[in-house]
């Protein structure tokens, strides 16, 4: 504890470094209060092997207030872990980057963006490719992102629950549940994110893959902005710019704008998936005229694909397509809102979204109209965690 740098111009004083093929195991350590890192491994043949270790009030680095990160894993490294707990730390509680990791029973909060990074504070991330498990984990109170994973990695989530992300440091935006980019692979199995900002899950990125099994995305809301410009956004689930998510089972619950959105070339297949009571903006009215409150809509090229569905209650329409965007919708039911689907989409074939499909309760069936809408398609929120450090700093072991 209480590693300190060695001279004033000095980076960092982490509490436990491995390079060069090491190899370190800890067993019921606490790591706390250490400066610009709390543990750190990396480098070919390197390793670290932890269990029951807590990682706790990691510091800034003395020279340039970034860095600050719980457990960083690098280039090429091995990571294993059994019951970690994350807490208070800085950009990131667990950081893999390049590096091969499988942790279980992990709590990684109260994590904070720095000035150097003000878009950091996840959970935990996956940075510049790796592989990266993580079984039984609690995401809770950390910033921008509980969990980030972008480059051309490949990521399994089990049972996992991400809640009360809070917006990036840097303009109010973010406070993602779940963000993917930069072509990342991953798979989730009974994932529940909720009371998180702007996006409770978000793709982007041609390459970018999701698969979703037994989801729930409750009450996402709006970010908080700058100048009383908050309030937009609040998305329980986004694919964007050719991010494609796969669902099996799914809630989506009381977000904001919108549900289930497939924006820029995005794409959403679902199977057995609720979208219902999705309200209003909350940004303020002089701010944005458009408030929206629509269960599932394809815009700019996106598209559902829906079988076994239910989009109910609403605030201002279950289903919009407009701008290219197409679904094709099956064995399922748009009920209770007060436009049950606007089509924008020129020469939109009404018959995709009407195979065994149950119009019921809404004030009006199926229009074809404009529609003022917010602006959804979204800058990639999370776009600085690719800048941090990937190694430990070399000839420390």
């Amino acid at each position: 504890r209480d590693t300190q740098a060695s001279n004033p111009q000095a980076e960092i004083g982490i509490g436990a470094t491995v390079t060069r093929g090491g190899l370190l195991k800890l067993e019921r350590v606490f790591v706390h209060h250490n400066r610009g890192g709390g543990l750190a491994v990396g480098g070919r043949d390197s390793g670290m092997e932890l269990t029951d270790v807590i990682v706790r009030d990691t510091l800034l680095q003395s020279a340039d207030a970034g860095e600050g990160t719980g457990i960083l894993a690098g280039t090429t490294a091995t990571l294993t872990g059994t019951r970690l707990a994350l807490e208070r730390n800085r950009e990131a509680g667990l950081a893999v980057k390049g590096a091969a990791a499988a942790i279980e029973d992990l709590t990684a909060r109260g994590t904070r963006s720095t000035g150097a990074f003000p878009r950091g504070g996840q959970g935990f991330e996956l940075v510049t490719g790796g592989q990266l498990t993580v079984t039984r984990a609690l995401v809770d109170d950390n910033q921008c992102d509980g969990i980030a994973l972008a480059g051309d990695g490949g990521v399994v989530l089990t049972d996992i629950t991400v809640r009360n992300t809070h917006p990036c440091l840097a303009d109010g935006f973010g406070g993602q549940g779940l963000s993917l980019q930069e072509g990342v692979s991953a798979t989730a199995t009974r994932i529940r994110v909720e009371n998180n900002r702007s996006f409770g899950i978000f793709a982007d990125g041609a390459n970018t893959r999701l698969t979703l099994n037994d989801v729930a995305a409750l009450d996402t809301a709006g970010d908080e902005g700058i100048g009383g410009n908050g309030g937009r956004y609040g998305v329980g689930l986004q694919a964007q710019t050719g991010a494609q998510i796969q669902l099996s089972r799914a809630r989506v619950e009381r977000s904001r704008e919108v549900g289930v959105l497939a924006i820029a070339l995005g794409k959403i297949s679902d199977s057995d998936v609720v979208v219902r009571e999705t309200l209003e903006s909350d940004c303020p009215p002089a701010v944005c005229v458009a408030r929206a409150g629509i269960g599932a809509a394809a815009l700019e090229g996106g598209s559902l694909v829906l079988t076994t569905f239910s989009i109910t209650d609403n605030a201002e329409l279950g289903l919009e397509l407009s701008d290219g965007g197409t679904a094709d919708l099956q064995a399922g039911e748009i009920a209770n809102n007060p436009i049950g689907a606007n089509v924008q989409t020129r020469d939109f074939d009404l018959g995709r979204i009407q195979r065994e499909v149950i119009f019921r309760g809404n004030t009006q069936t199926i229009i074809t109209q404009f529609l003022l809408l917010p602006q959804l398609n979204h800058p990639v929120p999370c776009a600085e965690i690719t800048g941090r450090r990937a190694t430990p700093p070399a000839g420390r072991t």
